[in-house]
């Protein structure tokens, strides 16, 4: 008999540290927040409320999805184990996740440990079970196998939580990003009018890491930064004619020398007076974000700026 329970621990102990599977990227399109389960770390659980991250090597979450505007989500409760008698869901520096005392190692890990799995951030985490909590509890000197204590990879510390889509939203307002400033012929000036019939040219003016790009910005949230590179993808040109242009680079800024040629890259022609038109220039950005680990996403903004041209015909202004 106490062979047979001695296997049953074994098979228990294996089931503890299963592995779960291989990390997904997170789509910011969700209206959840991602909830780090008390084991988390680069993988990853979808479920038809949100998402729910977990450790590679911790065995699985004993979490609840995040709900997408309810207020059931979020995280269950865990009822902690009795240590030696003691009700306790902390023990040795390590948080009770369900399965195991899950804690930052506490001492500067090797960069060659094979645990790292070949990430370069976030933190090494060990893992250990309750029977291997109970033995240690009763003797100092106790040591606990390798199936009972195991070190792994996590994105960020156990016990975390980070919704990274507002951490993601942080970093994309750090950026600070702005509309453009329209560059157009003819000017928004006074005495300036353009001729029906002529080429317009439209550009932006001096883009720069706010106005087009590349911006680049950071937000943090305890242990965890999310980094975001936004730029400019396309800038749509609303003419106030009905015509709209889309643009997918800056443009090219006019010069006299040009004469009435055509803009090669972003151009119009009015075939109606207007006096003015007004012009809206809207700017599409794509800001690529990155947690640690395998987290990240992709937010989509827009931004826009107006002015206004006068369009006349060409006998009513030479007259």
């Amino acid at each position: 008999m106490r062979a047979f329970a001695s296997l049953a621990v074994m098979i228990l102990v294996a089931l503890t540290f299963t592995p779960v599977a291989a990390a997904i990227p997170v789509e910011t399109t969700r209206s959840a927040p991602v909830v780090m389960d008390p084991c988390a770390g680069s993988g990853m659980q979808t479920g038809a409320r949100g998402i729910s991250l977990v450790a590679e090597d911790c065995g699985g979450t004993e979490t609840t999805p995040a709900g997408s505007g309810s207020s059931g989500g979020g995280k269950t409760e865990i009822d902690c184990p009795e240590v030696n008698g003691k009700v306790t869901c902390q023990w040795a520096g390590g948080t009770w996740t369900g399965r195991c005392f899950a804690g930052v190692v506490g001492t500067e890990p090797d960069p060659d440990d094979p645990a790292w799995k070949g990430h370069d951030d976030g933190v090494l985490v060990l893992c250990r079970t309750l029977a291997c909590a109970e033995r240690l509890d009763r003797d100092d000197e106790a040591h606990c196998s390798g199936f009972e204590e195991r070190r792994y990879w996590a994105a960020v510390p156990p016990g975390t939580e980070v919704d990274f889509e507002a951490l993601a939203q942080r970093a994309v307002e750090s950026i600070g990003i702005e509309p453009v400033t329209i560059g157009i012929v003819p000017e928004d000036e006074p005495g300036r009018v353009g001729i029906v019939g002529m080429p317009v040219w439209m550009w932006v003016q001096e883009p720069g890491p706010t106005t087009y790009g590349p911006g680049v910005g950071e937000a943090t949230a305890g242990a965890v930064t999310v980094t975001a590179s936004a730029r400019v993808v396309r800038i749509v040109y609303d003419m106030g004619d009905g015509t709209k242009v889309a643009c997918t680079g800056p443009g090219t800024p006019y010069e006299d020398r040009y004469g009435i040629a055509e803009s090669p890259d972003c151009g119009h022609q009015y075939d109606r007076q207007g006096d003015p038109y007004t012009v809206t220039a809207t700017s599409y950005w794509v800001a690529d974000w990155q947690g640690p680990g395998d987290i990240g996403g992709t937010i989509r903004l827009d931004r826009t700026a107006e002015t206004q041209v006068v369009v006349g015909e060409a006998q009513v202004i030479t007259q």
